[in-house]
């Protein structure tokens, strides 16, 4: 390949991954926060985790109780996987909260008076925001634990295969949802390649048919990461508890590309 188009091709990849880098939860150098603004958000960080608390056992429960009706569980059977219920529930905060802390720590790390900007923030509204944290009960390591704990391997397989078949209707019924995302994800990448071949046009003069490859490799490399990007974005809805999911869908709002993967 020439030099000049795998240059090319290696700024495009530079530009992807900066547009595209995720968060993390845990605080590296550049979004390590000052001791006591940690410590104030930690506190905020479970004050918003604590509001959701009691809807997050109710779900618990709601899903507990339709798994015992499509396998019909015995009075036993029942009783057993109610003890799983702090388990699971403590499982689904969790989850939760560690992808709450990652999108807004670098937020507050980067902003001029982190101090300041957290005491702006209401734990219970923030809590509410479909863009900073989800988390499905029957989603976690947990809930799965207690299945196999609980059910028998005959009523296990029946409701992974009711699952499967749950995710792959709402996967056809959000055809045209995932589709306007692969349009946003696209909408997003492409000026960030148009100013990087411009940039590499501008380090001196490019033949024309080194350029058509760097364009056609800049096509693929957005092809690429839509494609990549809309495997993050069904996941990403499918793990959302059905309100969420269907307020996201209405309002047609897509995961931002900066939010964690």
């Amino acid at each position: 390949m020439d030099d000049s188009v795998s240059a090319g091709i290696l700024a495009l990849a530079i530009a992807v991954a900066s547009s595209l880098a995720p968060l993390t939860v845990l605080a590296d150098e550049k979004d390590a926060l000052p001791p006591e603004v940690e410590i104030a958000f930690r506190e905020f960080s479970k004050k918003a985790a604590d509001s959701r608390l009691e809807k997050v056992t109710t779900t618990v429960e709601k899903y507990a109780g339709a798994l015992a009706k499509e396998v019909k569980m015995n009075t036993t059977a029942k009783e057993k996987l109610a003890e799983f219920y702090p388990k699971i529930v403590e499982a689904t905060q969790a989850v939760w909260q560690d992808r709450f802390q990652g999108y807004l720590r670098p937020i507050l790390a980067q902003s001029p008076d982190p101090d300041a900007y957290l005491e702006g923030w209401n734990p219970k509204d923030m809590a509410r925001n479909q863009h900073y944290a989800w988390a499905r009960a029957d989603g976690t390591e947990a809930w799965r634990e207690a299945l196999k704990e609980v059910l028998s391997p005959e009523q296990l397989a029946k409701y992974e295969a009711t699952e499967n078949a749950r995710i792959e209707k709402l996967r056809q019924d959000l055809e045209d949802y995932f589709l306007s995302c692969e349009d946003w994800a696209t909408s997003q990448l492409e000026p960030i390649m148009d100013a990087e071949i411009t940039q590499l046009e501008q380090f001196g003069e490019i033949e024309e048919g080194r350029l058509a490859k760097l364009k056609a490799a800049a096509k693929t490399a957005i092809e690429e990461t839509v494609k990549d990007w809309r495997q993050y974005c069904e996941s990403q809805v499918f793990e959302m508890e059905d309100d969420m999911r269907n307020e996201r869908v209405r309002n047609r709002t897509f995961p931002m590309l900066d939010t964690p993967k």
